[in-house]
């Protein structure tokens, strides 16, 4: 009588090939929930920043540029970054001039007197091939440069 020690080969293929399986399903799964989480956190800080515009709008009777070309620095206490720190950022965010039309479609001064837009762009390595760039502005239009801002602004 012979006692079997170990494995035989075909079962070693039968356990490869199911953890084959599961890695191909979990890995996309798990990047795609980890861009969604930080793809939030970009949202929740843009939302802030455009909090923080009305507020200063009231008291300043003009929203605030930074981080734009021909802007300020960023103000204390405003985040130019999403994440818990600027060296481990996963979006840059600035604030610059919403353009030449307002919100009822009438055509303005160029001015951020007028309307803001916030950009998040994805920064320190992150991509985000499905949403791309995240806008915000004061009129409260939100888009993305990839993909459907239904996917991106949930």
């Amino acid at each position: 009588m012979r006692i079997a020690n170990g494995f035989t080969l075909i079962e070693l293929m039968i356990v490869v090939a199911i953890v084959a399986t599961l890695t191909l399903v979990a890995v996309p799964m798990y990047t795609y929930s980890v861009r969604s989480s930080v793809r939030a956190e970009a949202r929740g800080t843009m939302y802030e920043l455009s909090q923080l515009q009305e507020r200063y709008f009231t008291t300043n009777n003009a929203y605030l540029c930074f981080n734009s070309t021909g802007c300020t620095s960023t103000p204390a206490g405003w985040k130019n970054y999403s994440g818990s720190s600027y060296a481990s950022r996963k979006y840059n965010i600035g604030v610059a001039s919403r353009g030449t039309v307002s919100c009822s479609g009438d055509t303005i001064t160029n001015s951020i007197a007028n309307g803001y837009v916030i950009t998040a762009t994805p920064a320190n390595g992150f991509s985000d091939p499905n949403c791309g760039v995240l806008t915000l502005d004061s009129c409260g239009t939100r888009t993305n440069s990839i993909g459907l801002p239904s996917d991106c602004w949930k």
